[in-house]
């Protein structure tokens, strides 16, 4: 319900401001800031692209990591797949392919089609630079992770 609602906002409070004319970051920034200090999941999860690039906001790794952690621990799977992404090049975090793959796991579990086949695609990729026991951790850790509705997953 609380995804319905943000929806209903943004769309309104898109739709009543210039940025429904022409869009730009800042005029989101200004929208989504607010809301992921809130702890909304698709707040959280356009701000990490924000701060993963910059200019709108200033360029913070971290802060990328952090917004897309709170998506993540709320079941959001885009946060589970950028945080995949993260760990793999290690942005924002200490390069972690165990935790690439749980993420990149996670997130290919939730979603179907085309998104699940890049998220496997990935996935598979970082389990060629690992062992079987590592691989056998991130699924592990994975599970756990999904167990604890996403409030455990370090």
């Amino acid at each position: 319900m609380r995804h319905v609602l943000f929806a209903v906002f943004l769309g309104v409070a898109c739709t009543t401001s210039e940025a429904a004319h022409s869009y730009d970051d800042a005029a989101a920034a200004r929208l989504f800031v607010p809301l992921a200090e809130q702890r909304h999941t698709g707040a959280h999860s356009n701000m990490g692209p924000m701060y993963a690039a910059g200019p709108v906001v200033p360029k913070d790794p971290q802060g990328a990591v952090k917004s897309w952690q709170r998506a993540a621990e709320q079941g959001d799977t885009e946060g589970q797949y950028h945080l995949g992404l993260m760990y793999d090049k290690g942005q924002g975090v200490p390069q972690d392919f165990i935790r690439a793959y749980m993420w990149y796991h996670l997130a290919a579990k939730a979603v179907s089609g085309d998104d699940a086949m890049v998220a496997i695609k990935l996935r598979d990729r970082v389990a060629s630079c690992m062992s079987a026991a590592q691989i056998a951790k991130a699924l592990e850790m994975a599970r756990h992770c999904r167990q604890s509705k996403f409030k455990e997953c370090d």
